[in-house]
Parts: C-alpha cells; structure tokens; sequence
C-alpha cells in the first residue's frame, strides 16, 4: 500500500483524505502547514490503515472518540473486484469496516473529519525507578481527571533489575489548567521534555529509538476499566518478574507495559461498529510488548486476558475471536459471508484475526 499516499484537504466539508500507505506522523506534518489535524495514532511510525481498521486511540480520543468514529468514507475493493465508496448510507459494511480489520475488502483511501488545531502542551517525563511508586500514586490520580482536552500514557519498562517508569502528558492547548498534572511534575525526572509545541512535533518526538538486534516477540494488551495504585503494582511487578525470570538467558530481553487511560465517555463519540462490542462503557487498553532473540524462550511467552475484549491492534494473533468482537461476531460473519462468500481476503492472508 506504500503508493497510496495522498493527502487532500476539503477545507469546506471539514475533511481530509488520507492514502492508507500513510504513517500518522507524515499526515500531521503535512496538515500543520493548514491548521487542522485528524483522529489518529499517537507514536511516530504507526500505519494510517492498521490503526484505523482496528478502531484507533488517539491522543483527542476522549474528546473525539476513537479514529473510527471521525471516518466519513471508506474507498475499498471488495473481495469480488468491485470498488466503492462505504459511507454510514452503507450499513452492513460501514458497521464491519469499522473495527473489523481487513476481512471485508483493500482499503484505498480513508476520508476523515478534520478539526481544528494550535500548539499543544505535551511531552515525556523519565523517572528511575525508585520513584515507581510515587509516579503510581500520581499517575493513577491524574489519571482520574474529567478535563477531555487531556490525555496521559504511561509505561513500565525493565531495565537492570528494575522497572523504570515513564510518563507522557498531553493537553490540547499552549498550556494546561492549574494544577492538572501537577502530581506527575513534582517527582523529579532522569528526564523531560515538556512543553508547548506543535502536534506534530510531540508525535515525531516519541519515535522510538533503535532497538537491540532483537529477531522474536510479540505484542498483546488487556483491556482495563480504571488504572487503580493496586492494579498499577501488579502491572510492574509484572514487567519486573518477567524480566528478572528471562534476562538472564538472553541479554536481548525487553519487557514493557503501557498504560493508557481515557476518558469515561470515550466510546460514546461514534455509532454501533465492529469494534467496540459494546460501548456502554470504556475500555482502556494496556499494551503488553516482549522481545528477546534466543529461540529457546519462544515457549515461556504467553498471555492471559480477561473477559474484557482486549483491543484489537494489540491482540496477539491467537486471541479468539469471540473476545475481540463479542455479540457482534455473528453480525461480522453474516456480512462476511455476503462479501466474500469464497474468503479471497483469508485465503490472501488478510488478518490474523480472520472471522471467517
């Protein structure tokens, strides 16, 4: 999909067409010179399509909702070689679209709303790791707060023995209100670079640094319904006991959980979609991420989730497919079997998660 690459804004209908062959750092660099932006990934390098198949977070979620419910048109091939256009007019394929990865056909362009935008206030805060505990404290009472112009991710991280904890603070404004992540502030950090800058420039600065010749891993998530002190500690003890459990037999060994709080409204942005299963009430998602480059360890990584649906972009493959989609399964293979009654997009090996 690298060719699909076009950007095209409608500055009279409020919306931005977006190539899927597009990363979301390429697409907000190039919406800054018009000050707008969209409803889209929060770390540089992240694919527009992947994202938005999967519903997306975004750092405006809990104003806009998920990435999803910002789309106006979908521009697809279906399986049969029909190419059209699936607007909210299409309901069987604009509920499956939306969350339902690439089962139903080759997205070719997304036509998103677009929204206003002006520098914001944002940036990473570095602790070591005798102030996990503080940073737990803080982060789960920032965490906590109503204002929707705020987003928070944290991260646990193992390094020598230890879990290293990291914050990254973002309010859609030059300045947040007094006192808003003033608990956060106030540890002292390894390091920080918050400040007010474009939208742009705090995704770009989140890009991930060149990892260790790493050749295995995997990615998962949980879904969460509150980030508690209690359930923080058990997420880094987590992250510690994995660590100390395999760095030993590997030095390549990562271990790390983000944690990724949202408003309680987040899901009541958009209309009935493949994913969520159900929008009564939010879910936040924890990405679980473990890398490591002897093949001997490919046995001792494993995953549990809960009757939660975990998120779909960090569900490990295997993860059924009732957990992700819920009551909505039978409804996603109804459509799936009028689209693509022969699985050209399984047998193409579109997704993991096929829900055929």
């Amino acid at each position: 999909m690298a060719r699909f690459r076009n950007i095209t804004v409608n500055s009279t209908a409020g919306t931005v067409e977006v190539g899927p062959g597009l990363t979301w750092d390429e697409v907000y660099t190039e919406l800054e010179s018009v000050g707008v932006v969209v409803i889209g990934g929060r770390i540089a390098g992240v694919g527009v399509a992947g994202l938005l198949l999967g519903a997306g977070y975004s750092y405006k979620s809990s104003q806009f909702g998920l990435g999803i419910d910002n789309i106006v048109g979908i521009e697809v091939v279906l399986p049969n070689g029909t190419f059209t256009t699936v607007t909210s007019k299409d309901e069987d394929l604009w509920f499956a679209l939306r969350g339902g990865m690439n089962n139903f056909g080759i997205v070719t362009k997304f036509t998103l709303k677009s929204f206003p935008q002006g520098q914001v206030w944002a940036g990473t805060l570095v602790y070591s790791p005798d102030q996990l505990d503080a940073f737990n404290q803080a982060f789960s009472k920032v965490a906590q707060n109503n204002d929707t112009k705020a987003a928070l991710v944290g991260e646990f991280a193992y390094t020598s023995e230890a879990v290293s904890p990291t914050g990254f603070v973002f309010y859609d404004a030059p300045t947040p209100p007094a006192g808003l992540f003033d608990d956060l502030l106030a540890i002292p950090t390894v390091s920080s670079d918050v400040s007010t800058r474009s939208f742009a420039d705090f995704v770009l600065s989140t890009n991930s640094t060149n990892p260790p010749p790493i050749l295995r891993g995997f990615n998962s998530g949980v879904s969460l319904t509150q980030y508690t002190p209690a359930i923080l500690n058990v997420l880094a003890n987590e992250t510690l006991f994995w660590g100390n459990k395999l760095t030993p037999l590997d030095t390549n060994v990562s271990v790390g959980i983000a944690l990724e709080p949202f408003n309680s409204g987040v899901f009541s942005h958009g209309s009935d979609s493949a994913f969520p299963p159900d929008r009564s009430h939010a879910l936040f998602p924890s990405a679980i991420g473990y890398a490591w480059s002897n093949a001997s360890l490919d046995e001792n990584h494993g995953a549990n989730v809960s009757d939660a649906s975990p998120y779909i972009n960090y569900a490990l493959f295997d993860t059924p497919v009732e957990l992700l989609y819920g009551e909505n399964l039978p409804r996603l293979r109804a459509i799936k079997k009028e689209i693509d009654p022969e699985d050209v997009m399984g047998l193409a090996g579109a997704s993991s998660h096929s829900i055929s």
